[in-house]
């Protein structure tokens, strides 16, 4: 039984992501429309990726935002978003307009990996391209 327990609990905190586990902060969006580039780092988004989950949240704003998602290849997909209220219950998001303050414009987001290393992830969406720093 021991054994049993010992092995679960390692496979719940295995993770395969690759370089894309660890936290990210964002630091610039290119806006695709304008070719306009805004420095971010100031706002202080970072996003989480480990095991299926992804975490954002911005600077200390208390809501934080948990999706589920799929990195394969030079995609990466953002879906099913909630709102994390660890006192009450996850709240599932329902207007995309609530995740524009972590720099995601789609309840569902496709983005093409342009870049991902120990250090660089940049990303682009139908309308954004973000440039991420690993810590």
């Amino acid at each position: 039984m021991g054994f049993c327990l010992l092995n679960v609990s390692c496979e719940l905190e295995m993770s395969d992501n690759g370089k894309l586990d660890g936290f990210w902060l964002l630091r610039t969006v290119d806006t695709l429309a304008n070719e306009r580039t805004t420095d971010v780092r100031e706002l202080l988004v970072s996003w989480a990726f480990q095991g299926r989950l992804m975490q954002a949240k911005q600077g200390t704003r208390p809501d934080e935002v948990l999706f589920s998602f799929e990195h394969r290849g030079d995609s990466l997909i953002l879906f099913n978003p909630y709102f994390s209220d660890r006192e009450v219950d996850d709240v599932e998001v329902t207007d995309a307009n609530d995740l524009h303050f972590v720099g995601i414009q789609k309840l569902n987001e496709r983005y093409k990996v342009l870049e991902l290393s120990n250090s660089t992830m940049r990303l682009q969406s139908g309308e954004l391209q973000l440039t991420f720093k690993k810590y």
